[in-house]
């Protein structure tokens, strides 16, 4: 009898704490989805780390401190309302300025975040609508300028001697993609004729990436040599 009886207690405690944790479950009426870049930032709420992903709060004032080790940090401020939705989406910006790490391949699904954050629907293929960061920040607008070259891409032009026969003209193209020539990195993919690319490429190139408003300069190149 007294097994049963510690048995029947057991059950009941399990039950009460049961109710108990339903009972806070069901008060953390708040969503908030975490989206921030680097993905492998910290997210510090009320002394408790997070990283990307959907959590449930109470109800209230929360203060998120976004921290990566080579980034500076940000502090975003949420007012949670019973049964809301909400989101923190946000990027952080390089403390030296280089944002060489968003264009690594291996470093994709940040450089998604990013550009997402900033109104760029499903990549560097689509045009700016909105910016969707929950703090609004505009620091890396001249980085995602110079990656929205891959709109304009491919430029393919040719350069030709006289008299301009077939033999006598250099095809030129110009992609912009990842290459292990880069770094595997983002960069300028340059195909030509040529065994190697020469100065008279180099300033075709400069040229037409001009007409369309982008510099050689802000770019990593790869060259290979190409029949067209």
């Amino acid at each position: 009898m007294r097994n049963k009886g510690l048995i029947i207690g057991l059950i009941i405690g399990v039950v009460v704490v049961a109710a108990v944790f339903g009972i806070i479950n069901a008060l953390r009426s708040a969503v908030v989805v975490i989206q921030v870049a680097p993905t492998n930032a910290t997210v510090t709420i009320g002394g408790k780390s997070y990283e990307n992903g959907s959590y449930r709060f109470f109800p209230g004032k929360i203060t998120a401190i976004i921290s990566a080790e080579g980034f500076d940090s940000k502090t975003v401020d949420l007012q949670l309302d019973v049964n809301s939705q909400n989101k923190i989406l946000t990027y952080l910006n390089p403390t030296n300025g280089d944002y060489s790490f968003y264009e690594k391949k291996e470093n994709i699904n940040s450089l998604n975040i990013l550009l997402t954050a900033n109104g760029f629907i499903g990549g560097v293929a689509n045009e700016k609508q909105e910016r969707f960061s929950t703090d609004q920040d505009d620091s890396a607008d001249d980085f995602i300028k110079k990656i929205q070259i891959k709109n304009k891409m491919p430029i393919k032009f040719s350069q030709c001697g006289k008299p301009a026969t077939r033999m006598n003209c250099n095809a030129i193209q110009i992609d912009y993609d990842y290459d292990e020539k880069c770094g595997n990195s983002l960069c300028l993919i340059i195909k030509s004729r040529s065994e190697k690319i020469n100065d008279e490429i180099k300033e075709g190139v400069r040229k037409e990436l001009m007409k369309v408003g982008y510099k050689l300069e802000d770019y990593k190149l790869s060259y290979s040599r190409k029949e067209f």
